[in-house]
């Protein structure tokens, strides 16, 4: 069943449509577009600009989802923050939270990097303070930053892969020591996200 609508719904106006043929009206050497066309759309730049003359334009709102992970110390991951997540929810241990624009899953976390072991010079760099958004819903892949625990021992690092070995490596040259996950070190998350938190700008 075909429905004719005559007008557009609250007084809208249908735009006019018109076909321009290249071949009589192509664009001048060097350049991508119609004479017209160009016409037409410095037209339309200079009625608007002469239409917000008159006092502000206003700008379209666009809304960012928000997600709040609690913030985690080393420690909660050599217990597991699995632990300290859930007891973050119930109540039962409250953690600083942190707001994040990435999803990282139902169970993700924030910890502060330490010391100068992924300090760069050159390209990323997380220096001592900024806060990393761990997943442990992500698979991680070569050339991702990981958080990896052995026993008590932890550490943030570059995963990289060779020759079908993985290692975790610092970003900082000054440290040489590549860490081989077959001896022992487990990943227990995937850094999906890094920012330094809002306490240092208060």
């Amino acid at each position: 069943r075909r429905v004719a609508l005559p007008s557009r719904v609250g007084g809208q106006h249908m735009p006019q449509i018109e076909a321009i043929d290249l071949k009589r009206e192509g664009p001048a050497r060097g350049r991508f577009i119609s004479p017209r066309l160009a016409e037409e759309i410095r037209s339309l730049a200079k009625s608007q600009t002469e239409d917000s003359s008159s006092g502000p334009v206003e700008s379209p709102s666009y809304s960012k989802r928000s997600f709040t992970y609690p913030v985690c110390g080393w420690n909660d991951v050599v217990e597991g923050t699995m632990e300290a997540v859930q007891k973050h929810r119930t109540g039962e241990k409250p953690l600083e939270t942190q707001a994040a624009e990435t999803f990282a899953g139902n169970d993700a976390y924030w910890v502060p990097v330490r010391g100068d072991t992924m300090v760069s010079h050159r390209g990323i760099s997380f220096s001592e303070g900024r806060l990393t958004l761990v997943s442990r819903a992500v698979e991680p892949r070569d050339g991702q930053y990981v958080v990896a625990r052995k026993g008590a021992d932890t550490t943030f690092r570059q995963l990289r892969e060779d020759a079908g070995m993985r290692f975790l490596r610092p970003l900082n040259p000054a440290y040489l020591d590549a860490v081989n996950l077959s001896d022992g070190w487990e990943i227990v998350g995937t850094v999906v996200s890094a920012r330094y938190p809002e306490s240092i700008f208060m």
